[in-house]
């Protein structure tokens, strides 16, 4: 029996020091919201900062786009051209998502689920490779689509990862079709 009256002197032991408890509790939540609000300061710095882009971004294809074929994958994201750690957060650019690129004549459309969806002129695609990754994601070698494209007078680097085999096979077309338009531009004076 005495083991029990110690488990019920130590559930019924009264609180002694409200206001050191009360002080620690507000010092905790003051400390939470410095952090929050630290971290929305920086958010914030990063989509005004957006790497010097100042140029507006093509939303929509023109009218006589007509798409070659559309793959269903991930769009990973935007960095400066050669800072694969980097977001530009221009206009959403930076933001991972649901996404579905068509290839067509004239450029490349890039149609987003819950991001603003934007529009490539082919001749504003300066080259296309398969990576590792961009804006400080990595994937599997080989399995990244990262598109260099200017936008006004930046260089980008975007990424896209195809879903399945066959929408990686498509991409693989396209880059091997830009190849010789990629030889010819840079041979011609």
């Amino acid at each position: 029996m005495r083991g029990f009256s110690v488990i019920n002197a130590a559930e019924s032991a009264a609180v002694t020091n409200w206001p050191v408890r009360l002080l620690l509790v507000g010092v905790m939540f003051a400390l939470l919201a410095a952090v929050f609000y630290r971290m929305k300061r920086r958010w914030d710095r990063l989509t005004s900062d957006s790497a010097g882009i100042y140029s507006p971004l093509t939303m929509s294809p023109p009218a006589d786009f007509a798409a070659e074929f559309s793959v269903d994958g991930l769009f990973i994201g935007t960095s400066p051209a050669g800072d694969w750690m980097r977001r530009v957060m221009f206009e959403g650019l930076g933001v991972r998502s649901r996404a579905q690129l068509h290839w067509g004549n004239n450029g490349m459309y890039i149609q987003r689920t819950g991001e603003p969806s934007f529009f490539i002129p082919r001749a504003r695609i300066l080259d296309l490779q398969f990576g590792r990754g961009v804006a400080g994601t990595v994937r599997a070698k080989g399995s990244v689509l990262v598109v260099r494209w200017l936008l006004g007078d930046a260089a980008l680097d975007s990424g896209f990862r195809a879903d399945t085999a066959e929408g990686h096979r498509h991409l693989v077309d396209i880059v091997s079709r830009l190849e010789p338009e990629k030889t010819e531009r840079s041979q011609t004076p």
